[in-house]
């Protein structure tokens, strides 16, 4: 609930989405009709074995390695396949000690009390 993505459900009765009160909710906690409208639009999920969440203990990732597979730093998923990607998961494969833990607090931790606008894809 702090800055994570795990917030919405469906309520039983009538089926529509429910928000819990996070950062993507209206300040006094209640839902936010365009975060809930824009963040389940689509009827996917993406569901792992294995993860790595590092949060703010994240170390560096080697720019080569991401340079190497195009990367670009910016909103929306992005899909490599698993080929071009091999150095790159191996490097993060190396760090045993977060694999399917939570290494540390989310990066925006201490603005967790900040709400997601929708509008203008930033916290306000």
């Amino acid at each position: 609930m702090m800055v994570g993505d795990n917030i919405y459900h469906r309520d039983q009765r009538d089926h529509e989405w429910m928000q819990l009160d996070s950062h993507h909710s209206l300040p006094d906690g209640s839902p936010n009709p365009l975060n809930i409208n824009k963040d389940t639009k689509v009827d996917r999920v993406l569901i792992s074995q294995d993860f790595f969440y590092f949060g703010r203990t994240a170390p560096p990732v080697p720019l080569e390695l991401l340079q190497s597979i195009g990367f670009k730093n910016k909103i929306g998923h992005l899909k490599f396949d698993t080929e071009e990607c091999t150095d790159l998961l191996n490097w993060i494969r190396n760090h045993k000690e977060a694999k399917n833990r939570i290494s540390g607090d989310p990066y925006d931790f201490n603005e967790s009390e900040r709400r997601y606008s929708g509008r203008a894809s930033r916290l306000s």
